[in-house]
């Protein structure tokens, strides 16, 4: 059932599988078969990527721009993008149904497809190895997103679930606690974190060190902490390159107009220079804005212009540049 998806003036438009949330109808079962929640479906004709479950997307916003289906049982409309694994998704709640667009898709992988001995499977085929879309009882193509050795190949899907195992719920939700504390105080290492909390330095702190340990081990380094503190990689050399100016252009705008005006940044004033012609802009730090230091500037201006050959012909400016006549 694929429906015709069209936005308002600021919306998306695109084609894809788009269900409402309607009576009789649930996330779990539909006409004709289940269609599980943590399930990722294979859309050929979308060309979006949907998901319905929230629980499988990260970093969830409000945009401007939204998404609005239209289909014969009612609309739906959603103005959320989150991210699913590495991609980028519409997040619809009232749908019904999590699709990835085979045409999204196929801008990053190779993708196969095999209907011998592998029970018609779609293939990507990614550096990391291999992920497989097989069909479900009613011939829908999916992955299953708790699966992390199915997503975690191409990086669709980052799941922490395998590293859950030995832990409680609540012992969970403390190590969750503890990286949203590590964030909120400015992202210090592991070893710092445990002093302060050891040491009683952060107030009504509700975090354990046990429980910061619990984090380290289950979600891994703090990433923002990791990347802050990761010191400059030595960049390539800067190589000098002098272009030499056509002589076509020379003979063209041999004699040029200048537009010169003081402008301030931050109170700070600046002589500020543009050739019409061939849109050269200078700027250059005004130590004051006396006659003298302004003729001063201007005139260091004209000796560059002349070391490349350019005359200048007008002088634009405002009632400012009156007392340097005199100069």
């Amino acid at each position: 059932a694929n429906l015709n998806v069209k936005g308002d003036d600021n919306d998306e438009i695109g084609l894809g599988f788009l269900q409402a949330d309607m009576e009789g109808v649930s996330l779990h079962q539909s006409r004709g078969g289940a269609l599980d929640k943590n399930h990722v479906y294979l859309d050929t004709c979308s060309t979006f990527h949907q998901i319905a479950n929230s629980n499988l997307v990260r970093d969830i916003r409000e945009t401007t721009n939204g998404l609005t289906g239209h289909c014969n049982a009612s609309t739906t409309h959603t103005n959320k993008k989150g991210k699913f694994g590495l991609l980028e998704v519409w997040v619809n709640e009232k749908g019904i149904v999590n699709i990835l667009s085979f045409d999204k898709l196929e801008e990053h992988f190779d993708i196969s497809y095999h209907t011998k001995n592998t029970n018609k499977t779609f293939i990507f085929h990614t550096n990391k190895g291999n992920m497989y879309f097989k069909q479900n009882a009613i011939g829908l193509p999916y992955i299953d997103a708790t699966k992390s050795s199915q997503a975690a190949q191409v990086c669709l899907v980052t799941t922490n679930r395998e590293n859950y195992e030995g832990y409680n719920q609540r012992k969970i939700e403390e190590a969750k606690m503890a990286r949203r504390a590590v964030a909120m105080i400015g992202h210090p290492t592991e070893r710092e974190f445990m002093g302060m909390v050891r040491n009683k330095m952060i107030k009504n702190c509700p975090v354990s060190p046990k429980a910061i340990s619990n984090a380290y081990k289950t979600f891994g380094p703090d990433l923002a902490g990791v990347r802050g503190k990761t010191t400059r990689s030595t960049t390539e050399r800067a190589e000098m390159e002098y272009v030499d100016i056509p002589q076509d252009l020379l003979e063209l705008h041999k004699y040029v107009s200048v537009s010169a005006d003081v402008m301030f940044v931050n109170g700070v004033p600046f002589l500020v220079t543009v050739t019409h012609a061939i849109k050269l802009v200078t700027i250059e730090y005004l130590e004051n804005r006396t006659a003298k230091q302004l003729s001063l500037c201007l005139n260091r201006f004209i000796k560059i212009y002349l070391r490349g050959g350019f005359y200048i012909k007008t002088f634009y400016m405002d009632g400012e540049f009156e007392k340097i006549k005199c100069k």
